[in-house]
C-alpha cells in the first residue's frame, strides 16, 4: 500500500510540473513573429499571434523568451504591467538578445516612465529602474531627452530618476555625440521640483514630443530637401573589408554613393537590394557602404532567411565585428567596398544623425544631395538624384 501511494504522489508530482519548453523552435518563431516591411507598423494579425504565442506558453518557464510576456501586455495597453513584466526578465538575463525587441522593451519603458510620472506619489525606485532600462535599450536619444527633460522637473525626486539616466547611458550604445546631447537635455534646464503647476506648462522646452508606435522601426523616415554642397571630403578610413585601400579620389570621374549603414540596422538591411541593383545601373557608378565599428551587429550564416533572419550578438571586439561584417557581406552577396570609419567623419565630417543616411557625389567629386531612410520615397530620391548626376 506504501509503494502504491508513492507512485501515485510522484505521478501527481510530475503532472504540476511544467511542460518542457523547445527553446530553439520557441525563439525562431518569436524571432519572426514581428517580419515586415520597413516602416510598417505591427499589424494586429502579428499582435495576435503573439498573444498565441503567450497564452500556448502558460505556466511554462520561456526563460530568455519570459519578456515575450511583457510586449504582449503592452500592447492590451497595460505599459505599467509589460514593464513589471520585463523587468522579471531582467531579474533572470542580463540582454533581451533580439535587438529589436530589446529596442521595443526600450520604447515600454519609456512609456511606463512617463504614466508612472503622472501620478500623484510617483514611486521613486520604479522610475529609477526604468530610466536605466529605458536608456540603455532605446537608441533615440533625441526623443528621451525630449520626453525626459519634460518629466524630470515634476518630481519631488528628480536626482535619483536622473541618476538612473545616467546609469543607462553608460550601457548605451549610442554616439558620444548624442550621448552629450542627451545629458545637456536632462540637465539643461531645472525647475523647482515638484512645484510645476499649470502656470509653468508653457515654458521653452516642455513640450512632449509623440512616443513613436512601438511597432515602428527607427531609421525608416525620408528627409527630404536637404542638399549638402562642395567637394565631398574623405572620410576616415579605420578598415577596408576584404583589405586593400579606399579614397573617394579615386573614384573621380564615377558617380558615388555613399551609403551609411550598420549590420543591426532593418532598414539597412532592407535598402540592400536596391543598393545592388544601382551598382549594377553601369560602369560610371560606384556605391560604397560605409559604417563604424558599434560594438553590436546582427550576424547571418548561409542558412539564416535575409534580411532579417540573422542572430543579434552584442560587445564586439574589433576583430570580431569585422568578422561579423564580412559575413554579412557574403550572406547578402554585396558586390560593391564596405569601409570602417570613424565616429567623427560620421557625425562632423557627413553630419549623419541616422541610418541608413545616403550621399550621391559627383563625377567631379561635389556632394549632390543625400536621401535618409529606405521607404518608397526615399529611394525614389535617390533615383531622381543618380540620374541628375549622370547627366552632368
Amino acid at each position: 500500500m506504501m509503494r502504491r501511494h508513492v507512485a501515485v504522489t510522484f505521478s501527481l508530482l510530475l503532472t504540476c510540473l511544467p511542460a518542457q519548453v523547445d527553446l530553439t523552435a520557441a525563439t525562431a518563431e518569436l524571432d519572426k513573429m514581428f517580419e515586415r516591411q520597413g516602416g510598417v507598423p505591427i499589424s494586429k494579425e502579428q499582435q495576435q499571434r503573439l498573444a498565441e504565442f503567450v497564452q500556448r506558453h502558460e505556466g511554462q518557464d520561456l526563460q530568455q523568451l519570459g519578456y515575450a510576456k511583457g510586449l504582449h501586455l503592452y500592447f492590451q495597453r497595460d505599459a505599467i504591467g509589460a514593464a513589471t513584466a520585463i523587468d522579471a526578465h531582467f531579474d533572470r538575463f542580463p540582454t533581451i538578445a533580439n535587438q529589436e525587441h530589446a529596442t521595443m522593451a526600450g520604447r515600454i519603458y519609456l512609456i511606463a516612465v512617463r504614466e508612472e510620472g503622472r501620478q500623484p506619489a510617483p514611486d521613486a525606485a520604479r522610475l529609477q529602474r526604468w530610466g536605466e532600462r529605458m536608456v540603455a535599450l532605446y537608441p533615440d536619444l533625441a526623443t528621451l531627452g525630449r520626453q525626459t527633460s519634460a518629466i524630470a522637473p515634476t518630481l519631488q525626486d528628480p536626482v535619483s530618476f536622473r541618476l538612473g539616466l545616467v546609469r543607462g547611458l553608460m550601457r548605451s550604445a549610442a554616439a558620444d555625440a548624442d550621448k552629450d546631447l542627451f545629458l545637456q537635455k536632462i540637465y539643461g534646464a531645472d525647475a523647482e521640483p515638484g512645484r510645476r503647476g499649470k502656470d509653468d506648462r508653457n515654458r521653452p522646452g516642455d513640450a512632449v514630443a509623440p512616443t513613436p508606435p512601438i511597432g515602428a522601426r527607427a531609421g525608416n523616415a525620408t528627409a527630404t530637401g536637404t542638399e549638402p554642397t562642395g567637394p565631398a571630403k574623405e572620410p576616415v578610413v579605420e578598415h577596408v573589408l576584404g583589405g586593400g585601400a579606399f579614397s573617394l579620389a579615386a573614384l573621380r570621374g564615377k558617380v558615388v554613393v555613399l551609403d551609411f549603414f550598420a549590420t543591426w540596422c532593418p532598414p539597412c538591411r532592407e535598402g540592400i537590394e536596391h543598393l545592388q541593383s544601382v551598382q549594377k545601373g553601369g560602369d560610371d557608378l560606384q556605391v560604397v557602404g560605409i559604417t563604424r565599428f558599434y560594438r553590436r551587429g546582427m550576424e547571418f550564416t548561409a542558412d539564416q532567411a535575409r534580411p532579417h533572419g540573422g542572430t543579434t550578438v552584442n560587445d564586439l571586439t574589433r576583430e570580431r565585428e569585422i568578422a561579423v561584417n564580412e559575413a554579412f557581406v557574403k550572406a547578402f552577396a554585396i558586390d560593391y567596398p564596405v569601409v570602417f570609419t570613424d565616429e567623427k567623419t560620421m557625425r562632423e565630417t557627413y553630419g549623419v544623425t541616422g541610418i541608413p543616411t545616403a550621399f550621391v557625389i559627383g563625377k567631379d567629386g561635389n556632394l549632390l544631395g543625400k536621401v535618409v531612410g529606405n521607404n518608397a520615397d526615399a529611394k525614389q530620391q535617390l533615383v531622381r538624384l543618380l540620374e541628375t548626376a549622370r547627366k552632368k
